[in-house]
């Protein structure tokens, strides 16, 4: 079962089409330490989960699934699927990280120079700002 989304109503609609609806505690008691965004490929077979395989999406896939990307872990190629982010903004984003740490909030990137507020409330849809 392939999912692109992390909600309980996904995953119990995957686990439904399988005829496997009641493993659905098991498989999110699995998920659990998993992190989004994600792709995930799960086989069940009468609730014992044999693989949980998690692949960061691309950014290109993230803003096409309208998901937001972790600012703490995107590449200049993920930063450049959002519309109005180029390679220099995206490098700048990607050195403001190196040389400040995670990104805990969104606005702590206004101190980037060539990233406005217009840009930055354009861009806000696409992105999220986790601290670990």
């Amino acid at each position: 079962m392939l999912l692109s989304s992390r909600t309980d109503e996904a995953i119990r609609d995957g686990l439904e089409t399988l005829g496997q609806a009641e493993c659905l505690d098991a498989v999110l008691q699995a998920l659990k330490p998993l992190r989004t965004p994600s792709l995930l490929v799960l086989t069940p077979l009468n609730c014992g989960i044999h693989r949980i395989h998690e692949g960061m999406l691309s950014g290109t896939a993230l803003v096409l699934l309208d998901r937001p990307m972790d600012l703490s872990l995107v590449e200049s190629e993920d930063l450049q699927a959002i519309p109005g982010i180029g390679p220099k903004l995206a490098t700048l984003i990607i050195d403001y990280r190196n040389q400040h740490g995670p990104v805990c909030d969104i606005d702590d990137l206004k101190a980037i120079k060539g990233l406005g507020p217009k840009k930055l409330d354009l861009i806000r849809r696409y992105v999220e700002a986790r601290c670990p």
